[in-house]
C-alpha cells in the first residue's frame, strides 16, 4: 500500500478566487486532483466491505458549464451509481415536483453524498446534502417525525467524533448540543439559494496533519463514523419512509402495460353498417402495427430502418451519372441530319432507286435546268461537258455551291461585276468664325489635316467629330472650311 504525501501550501493556492474561472491554472488542479484521487483509492482499500454499494466520483478540474465556469475546490465522493440514479428518476422527479426543487447538472448536488474536498482554505471531510437533493432530504425529514428513527437518527450524530461539527445558519454546532427539532429545522431551512446541509470536519491549511503522510488514516477514521449516519439518511428500498417502493412499482407497471395496450375498434363513417356499431361499420383492414397507436388501422405503419432507403453520398451519386452516361455512349451511333430533296416523291407503284442511281439522276436534273437542254451545258450534250458542268457545280463541305462565289465575281447572268467608285469630297477654305455644325481643318496633333464637323463649343476651343471619333481641339489649330 503506497503511502498518501500529503499536502502542501501550493495545493491549496490553486483555489484561490481569482483562479476559479481561469484554464491558465488547470495544470495545478490537475496535480491536486491526481493527489486526491490517490487518497481516495488509500480509503477504499481500507474501509473495505464498509464502502459497499457505493460508487466513487470526482468533480472536474477546469471550468465548464456543469460547474457554471469555475473550480472552487476538488471534491472527491461516494455515493449512488448512475444506474441506481436512473432507476430512481420517477421517484426524483415526483420529489422534486413536490418539494419545488431546481435541477442540478453536478451529481453531487443532487444526492446526499459522503466524501471530502480541498479549497482554499483546507480540507472538509463531511456529509453534504444539497437543496437539489430533493429525495434524500424528503426522506429525512419524513424519519424525523417518526419518533424511534428520529431518537436513532439523534444517537447516531451525538456519536460522532467531538471534531465533526453541524452547520446551522451560518454557525457552527457541535453534534453532542444537537436536538430533534435542531435537525429538523435545518432540513427545513434548506433553500435554493442556500449552502448544503452540512455534517463533518474542517482542516485548515495550517493544520499539520494534512502534510503528514499519515493523513490518509486520519480521513478513513472520519468517514467510517459518517457512513452510518448517511445510510440512515440516504434514501434506499430498505431505508423507504415516504412510499417510494409502492411508487416505483406501480411506475414500472404503467410503463410495462402501456406499449402493449390495444387501441380500441376503429371506426369508419362509411354509408354500411352493421348490428351494435351505432350506424357505422368496423374497419375490415386488419392493423399491422403493434401496440397502442393514435392513428386509424388503415394508415399504413411507418417504414422500419432497413426499409427505408437511404441517403447516398455525393461520391456515391457521381459514380451512378458516370455508370450512366457510359451506358448511354456505348448505345449512341452518330446520324447525319437528312436533307430534303427537291425532286418528287417516287409513286409506290414504280421500283425504288437505288443508292447509286439517285446521285446521277439529280447531277442530270439539275444540269439540264441550267443549260436548258438535255445532256449538259454544251450542244453536244457530250461526256466532256457532263463533267464540266459536275465540277463546276461541286459543293463544298458545308453544302454550298462553288459556282457561287464565280457568279458573284462576274456577275449575275455573265455580265461582268460593276463596282460604284467612293464619292470624294474636296474642301476649300472659307471665311467667317467657326460655329457649331461648322466644318473645319485641324492643324495639328495627331488629326493634323483631318476635316470634321464641329460637335460643341468648349472652354479651350471645339470637340470636332472626326469620323466616329470625337476630339477636343484648340481654337487657334482649326480653320473653318466648306465644300468646293
Amino acid at each position: 500500500m503506497n503511502e498518501f504525501p500529503g499536502f502542501v501550501a501550493s495545493d491549496f493556492d490553486a483555489y484561490e478566487a481569482h483562479k476559479w474561472s481561469s484554464n491558465r491554472f488547470n495544470l495545478p488542479r490537475m496535480q491536486v486532483r491526481e493527489r486526491v484521487e490517490q487518497l481516495a483509492a488509500l480509503i477504499v482499500q481500507g474501509l473495505g466491505a464498509s464502502m459497499e454499494g457505493l460508487v466513487l466520483g470526482v468533480s472536474q478540474d477546469h471550468p465548464t458549464i456543469f460547474n457554471n465556469k469555475k473550480v472552487d475546490a476538488q471534491r472527491v465522493w461516494w455515493g449512488r451509481s448512475p444506474e441506481q440514479r436512473k432507476e430512481l428518476a420517477p421517484l426524483i422527479r415526483r420529489e422534486r415536483s413536490r418539494l419545488s426543487c431546481e435541477a442540478e447538472p453536478q451529481p453531487h448536488h443532487a444526492e446526499l453524498n459522503v466524501g471530502l474536498a480541498v479549497n482554499f482554505d483546507g480540507v472538509d471531510i463531511s456529509l453534504r446534502l444539497h437543496p437539489s437533493a430533493c429525495l434524500d432530504r424528503a426522506n429525512a425529514q419524513a424519519l424525523l417525525k417518526d419518533a424511534g428513527r428520529a431518537s436513532q437518527l439523534l444517537a447516531l450524530l451525538q456519536g460522532l467524533p467531538d471534531s465533526v461539527v453541524m452547520d446551522m445558519e451560518a454557525e457552527r454546532v457541535a453534534c453532542a448540543a444537537l436536538t430533534v427539532e435542531s435537525i429538523a429545522a435545518g432540513l427545513e431551512g434548506l433553500q435554493p439559494d442556500s449552502p448544503a446541509w452540512y455534517v463533518g470536519c474542517r482542516f485548515t491549511r495550517e493544520d499539520e496533519a494534512l502534510t503528514l503522510t499519515g493523513f490518509a488514516g486520519v480521513a478513513q477514521a472520519l468517514l467510517e463514523s459518517l457512513l452510518p449516519v448517511y445510510r440512515m439518511i440516504c434514501w434506499s428500498p430498505e431505508n423507504d419512509a415516504i412510499g417510494g417502493v409502492d411508487y416505483l412499482a406501480t411506475e414500472r407497471e404503467r410503463v410495462a402495460v402501456s406499449p402493449e395496450k390495444k387501441p380500441e375498434t376503429t371506426e369508419s363513417s362509411g354509408s354500411g353498417s352493421k348490428q351494435g356499431t351505432g350506424g357505422r361499420r368496423k374497419s375490415e383492414k386488419p392493423s399491422t402495427r403493434g401496440g397502442w397507436s393514435y392513428r386509424p388501422d388503415w394508415q399504413e405503419s411507418t417504414p422500419s430502418t432497413a426499409e427505408r432507403e437511404v441517403p447516398k453520398t455525393p461520391s456515391a451519386r457521381v459514380r451512378e451519372r458516370v455508370a450512366e452516361l457510359s451506358s448511354r455512349a456505348e448505345n449512341w451511333r452518330y446520324a447525319p441530319p437528312a436533307r430534303e430533296s427537291n425532286t418528287a416523291p417516287t409513286p409506290r407503284s414504280q421500283p425504288a432507286r437505288t443508292s447509286e442511281q439517285a446521285p446521277s439522276r439529280k447531277r442530270s436534273e439539275k444540269t439540264e435546268r441550267r443549260s436548258g437542254r438535255p445532256g449538259g451545258g454544251r450542244p453536244g450534250g457530250g461526256r466532256s461537258g457532263g463533267r464540266s458542268d459536275q465540277r463546276d457545280h461541286r459543293r463544298d463541305r458545308g453544302g454550298r455551291s462553288e459556282h457561287r462565289g464565280r457568279d458573284r465575281q462576274s456577275g449575275r447572268g455573265g455580265k461582268p461585276a460593276t463596282t460604284k467608285a467612293r464619292k470624294v469630297t474636296e474642301w476649300k477654305d472659307a471665311e467667317g468664325d467657326v460655329d457649331a455644325m461648322d466644318h473645319v481643318r485641324i492643324a495639328e496633333g495627331l488629326f493634323s489635316g483631318q476635316v470634321g464637323c464641329v460637335v460643341s463649343v468648349t472652354r479651350k476651343g471645339f470637340k470636332v467629330a472626326v469620323g466616329e471619333m470625337v476630339v477636343e481641339v484648340s481654337a487657334s489649330s482649326v480653320s473653318r472650311v466648306t465644300e468646293a
